[in-house]
């Protein structure tokens, strides 16, 4: 019981020290405890739940969080009515269509 106690003190020590993109820390600590050395842990049965939930934590801050980060545009689902023309044929669609997509930058979009 104590040896999963320290194991699980040290998981969460490393998940600390990489905690908000820390990259002392995650650059530290990602070449001995990569992505699939992590997996293999989270999927193994035979461990303690709290210790796999330690590994989940270190995956996320070790891996998952940290570069490279990109801005997302997120979708536009829903449109102001403000914005919805009250008659609009296919070619001026199309043309808006193209203007937004060269405003976004998507060329060929």
């Amino acid at each position: 019981m104590l040896f999963w106690m320290q194991r699980r003190a040290q998981l969460d020590l490393f998940s600390r020290l990489c905690l908000d993109r820390q990259y002392l820390g995650i650059n530290r600590l990602k070449d001995e405890l990569n992505v699939r050395l992590i997996l293999k842990c989270i999927s193994d049965e035979v461990l303690p739940s709290d210790i796999r939930s330690s590994f989940c934590r270190l995956l996320l801050h070790m891996h998952l969080d940290s570069d490279p980060q990109e801005t997302v545009q997120p979708v536009k689902l829903a449109r102001l009515w403000d914005f919805i023309p009250e008659s609009l044929s296919v070619a001026d669609y199309m043309a808006w269509k193209r203007d937004e997509a060269s405003s976004a930058g998507l060329a060929g979009a």
